[in-house]
C-alpha cells in the first residue's frame, strides 16, 4: 500500500520500496519493469528470445510472487556478479542494476 508520512512538515510517500544511500527509493512495480525488459525473454513460461524454448532451470519472473521468490538468486546473478542476463543479452545497464539492486533487498531484508 501507499501512505503519505508527514514529520516535522516534511512529506515522504512510502511504496514498497528500498531507499538507497542516495536516498532514492526503487518500488516493487519499478523492480518488475526492470525484470519483464531485460529478465522475462528468456525467464518466462512462453520465452521470446531466439534459440530459448523453454525457461532456464524453470526459473520464470512472469509473476510478482515469482519475481520474490527467486529474489536472493536474482540479487546474485544479476546484481552482485552481473552474469545474468547471458551475455547481457538484453542490455541491462548500470544503472538497471543497481536500481533492482535496491529494491531486491527490499524484498529480502537485506542490506
Amino acid at each position: 500500500g501507499v501512505a503519505l508520512v508527514t514529520v516535522f512538515g516534511a512529506s515522504w510517500k512510502i511504496d514498497n520500496a528500498a531507499p538507497a544511500n542516495d536516498g532514492t527509493a526503487v518500488s516493487m512495480n519499478e523492480v518488475r519493469n526492470i525484470i519483464q525488459q531485460r529478465c522475462v525473454s528468456c525467464h518466462s513460461d512462453t520465452p521470446t528470445q531466439d534459440g530459448i524454448d523453454a525457461a532456464p532451470k524453470g526459473v520464470m519472473f512472469d509473476k510478482m510472487d515469482e519475481i520474490k521468490k527467486y529474489a536472493p538468486r536474482i540479487l546474485e546473478q544479476a546484481v552482485e556478479h552481473d552474469t545474468m542476463p547471458l551475455g547481457n543479452i538484453t542490455g541491462m545497464t548500470a544503472d538497471e542494476r543497481a536500481a533492482l539492486g535496491r529494491g531486491l533487498k527490499a524484498v529480502t531484508g537485506s542490506k
